[in-house]
This record gives structure tokens, C-alpha cells and sequence, in this order.
């Protein structure tokens, strides 16, 4: 029990020491400073984790992909393999979408697409050249669908 005691009073007079700032060594100028530079690299890379759906038209497809981050459909050019766009972005604000059901592509500035969590329909228009896609109109569905 004496034991017991003798750490207590040891641990104590240790916790109430006082340090101050000056106890401590701060730097105002490093002795070696290093710059990082760097440049952007645009890789062509394209990971798709669960392509479900596939429509080519006028050497473009479409592909519908279940489980990825950000995006539900991906355009690439059906020839050469490369990337042209990314649409349907994943998430709750008016222009994206909950989830992904079924496309219809009759031409690239009518790309049909079925959002079932939110009940509507989306025409989404892509242009090529500029690597650029928009939704065009929503159509809303009726909740008894």
C-alpha cells in the first residue's frame, strides 16, 4: 500500500511541473528549404468497374456502368478506344442522377436515359469536338410507374 502511495506522490509532483514556451526549440528559418514543381500528365485511362450496357452508333458508344464514383455513362469513340466524355453524374442535385437503369441512343444529341430512384427520364447531347455533354430536357414520371 506504501508503494501504491509513493507513486501517487511522484506522479503528482512530475504532473504539476511548469514548462515553459521557451523550454522548447522552434525554428524560425529552416537550414534546407526544397521546392516541388511538377506537371499535369493527361492519361487517357478509363476505368469502368461494371459496364452493363453498350449501344454504338456513328462511331460512338455509349456504356452504361453499374458501380463506379462519379459517373453512370461514358462516350468513347468506338474506333480508336479514347475517351470523349463522362455524363450522368452520380449524386442528389437536379441535374444528377440516383441511379441507372436503361439508355437509348437514336443520335448524339439524343441520348435517353432512365433514372427509376427518381423517376424521370433524361436527353443528354454530346458533342465530340469539344468533349462536352449536357442534359437537355427531364422528363418526369408519374409515382404510380
Amino acid at each position: 500500500m506504501k508503494i501504491i502511495i509513493y507513486f501517487l506522490l511522484i506522479g503528482s509532483l512530475f504532473s504539476c511541473t511548469y514548462f515553459t514556451p521557451n523550454d522548447f526549440s522552434s525554428y524560425k528559418y529552416f537550414p534546407e528549404e526544397e521546392y516541388l514543381e511538377g506537371e499535369i500528365i493527361s492519361l487517357d485511362t478509363l476505368c469502368i468497374r461494371y459496364p452493363f450496357q453498350i449501344k454504338v452508333k456513328d462511331s460512338v458508344a455509349i456504356i452504361m456502368d453499374y458501380h463506379n464514383f462519379n459517373h453512370f455513362y461514358y462516350a468513347i469513340s468506338y474506333l480508336e478506344g479514347k475517351h470523349i466524355v463522362s455524363f450522368g453524374t452520380i449524386g442528389e442535385a437536379p441535374e444528377e442522377m440516383l441511379s441507372c437503369e436503361n439508355m437509348l441512343f437514336i443520335s448524339m444529341n439524343s441520348i435517353w436515359v432512365l433514372d427509376p430512384n427518381k423517376n424521370q427520364i433524361g436527353r443528354w447531347s454530346i458533342d465530340k469536338n469539344k468533349k462536352y455533354s449536357s442534359l437537355k430536357e427531364i422528363i418526369k414520371l408519374d409515382e404510380s410507374i
